[in-house]
């Protein structure tokens, strides 16, 4: 089976927008068994559209492609289809629903050119879109399909997960590979391969792939069987097992979880509620945490103390302290943990301070404090020279130093 990804934009072709799209669907294809053979952009133009249809009914089974779909003058992906299918539109009722009610309770009047998105090829099936107002559309012809869906991240993932990746997996038969990922941060790339070799000699041994795929703060391990996946699914499972005992410190999750999302559960198992104080990283920490439904059950609050006037006067910070050892220290970095706790009397605080811009003969580094139950804990990192890398990796860096604090099922270690 053969599936391509294509993109339709002239933004994405000039670089003012990046193809998020096309990677996210490429994942969740390959989680289920699907391999992914060809992905493409294409400019908003009549011929270049008209061309990609009529080769992709030729040569894929399964085409997805995003973009075209909206209002504008420039999106022009659903008459092209209509032509191509020599096909008129039709006002498909449910979406003509859905928009006037999203217009009427944003209170907002109804254009023409929002009417018109429910304006549809007649050729076309329609995939519901809860989140905006382009829907998705189906076409068909000889056996193969193309799916097309809005550019819009958030509406395309909606249509996939709500209606679209089951209609694919209905009318197409999976490929034959099993793939199973894992998430690590902590630890560099380099780092990681030596300190997991024989357990990666073992598993290439039986006949397994394994790929590093590095990102910022963290690295996905992804494990493939491409021969037989039924009979390797629960070997798979078992390597799993085994890489969690041999690096628990840095293995955090699985494919489509995220490390606030592990801490987020942590605590709330545990009971905690937690509060921040950060300087350098500007609240990053509460903003990971919040980004997961239902925080607000463990997340009290947090403050941002970007000077020492702040840091004084608001997060009670002991001028001494700041005056002794300065702003940029660990016991600065414990009195914000600690105070974070007591402000939002919370069970946990945590706290950042340090440099993350590199600075004339002065590293970059973090202080990264952690105050659980009347304990206080403290972690120091040093960085590299950019910015706005340096402020993700101590976020991470936060966020996994809690997990490992708290995640131990023995509490009576951590809170004393």
């Amino acid at each position: 089976m053969k599936i391509q990804i294509v993109a339709i934009g002239d933004e994405v072709l000039n670089g003012q927008v990046i193809n998020t799209n096309a990677s996210w669907m490429a994942e969740r294809l390959s989680a289920q068994g699907y391999y992914v053979h060809k992905m493409a952009v294409i400019p908003d133009s009549y011929e270049e559209i008209y061309d990609f249809i009529s080769e992709s009914f030729e040569r894929y089974e399964l085409s997805i492609v995003t973009g075209g779909l909206g209002p504008t003058k420039d999106d022009i992906t659903k008459k092209v289809f209509a032509d191509y299918f020599r096909c008129g539109f039709k006002t498909d009722t449910e979406t003509k629903k859905r928009i006037e009610g999203l217009f009427q309770r944003r209170g907002l009047p109804m254009l023409e050119a929002n009417t018109l998105q429910a304006s549809v090829p007649e050729a076309a099936e329609v995939l519901p879109n809860t989140n905006g107002t382009a829907p998705g559309l189906i076409f068909k012809k000889n056996g193969n399909m193309i799916i097309a869906l809005p550019g819009v991240p958030f509406e395309m993932k909606g249509i996939l997960e709500e209606y679209g990746f089951s209609r694919i997996f209905d009318a197409f038969k999976k490929e034959n590979y099993y793939a199973r990922s894992v998430l690590v941060t902590g630890i560099g790339e380099s780092f990681l391969a030596e300190k997991i070799a024989d357990w990666e000699n073992r598993l290439r041994a039986e006949g397994l792939e394994l790929s590093y795929l590095p990102s910022v703060a963290q690295i996905k391990l992804r494990i493939t069987a491409k021969h037989n996946p039924k009979a390797y699914m629960s070997l798979i499972d078992q390597y799993i097992e085994e890489l969690k005992i041999l690096i628990p410190e840095n293995f955090f999750g699985l494919e489509g979880q995220t490390l606030s999302q592990v801490v987020g559960g942590l605590l709330k198992s545990r009971g905690f509620t937690i509060a921040s104080m950060e300087s350098c990283t500007g609240g990053g920490i509460i903003n990971e945490l919040i980004k997961t439904s239902g925080s607000a059950t463990y997340v009290k609050g947090g403050l941002i103390t970007y000077t020492n006037e702040i840091k004084m006067e608001v997060g009670r910070i002991s001028p001494a302290t700041i005056e002794k050892y300065t702003e940029l220290s660990e016991q600065c970095a414990r009195e914000m943990a600690e105070n974070a706790a007591t402000i939002f009397q919370a069970d946990v605080g945590v706290s950042i301070t340090g440099l993350l811009e590199a600075e004339k003969g002065k590293d970059t580094f973090a202080y990264i404090s952690v105050f659980c139950k009347g304990k206080t804990y403290v972690i120091h990192k040093k960085f590299g020279d950019n910015r706005e890398r340096n402020i993700q990796m101590s976020i991470f860096a936060a966020l996994n130093f809690l997990r490992n604090l708290i995640k131990d099922e023995n509490p009576e270690k951590i809170v004393k």
